[in-house]
């Protein structure tokens, strides 16, 4: 019983839901979660997608282009996801806004967090990275980095 006064207690105080995408099937029902909750509890969604440093760092080793280029290709993408997710939440008639940074994923994602006052963060279980456990390890350092209650959604 004591659980669940605390859960109505939690959603009923959240004015603001961080929403981290990637693109992965897992980050858009992420988003499906976030726009259903947030119209539930009438709160404001801030959409992060984050450009991983390391990803950049390859593809410029990798594909043999400068790191401008290859950022500016990966932004590209980052907007796409942003957009597709900013479309849900106007379907559902939620307030957000989009944000798209370089650097390591659980970093912006916690720092958003903070610089937004954000009272909850949703985001997928796994990315796009294939691994063997239940729970990527960006969602499991943002799980342990937080300072406001994560759904990790699967």
């Amino acid at each position: 019983m004591r659980c669940n006064a605390l859960s109505s207690t939690l959603l009923f105080k959240t004015k603001k839901i961080l929403l981290a995408v990637d693109g992965s099937h897992v980050s858009d029902r992420a988003v499906l979660a976030a726009a259903e909750l947030a119209k539930l509890i009438n709160a404001k969604v801030i959409i992060v997608h984050a450009i991983n440093k390391l990803s950049v760092t390859y593809y410029t080793s990798a594909l043999e282009e400068s790191e401008e280029k290859i950022v500016e290709k990966l932004k590209k993408s980052g907007k796409s996801y942003l957009n597709s997710a900013e479309k849900e939440m106007k379907i559902h008639g939620i307030e957000c806004e989009k944000v798209l940074e370089v650097g390591f994923p659980v970093d912006v994602i916690i720092e958003q967090a903070k610089k937004n006052d954000v009272d909850l963060i949703v985001m997928g279980s796994r990315g796009m990275t294939k691994g063997r456990g239940l729970v990527g390890s960006t969602a499991e350092h943002v799980v342990r980095r937080s300072e406001c209650p994560v759904l990790v959604v699967k």
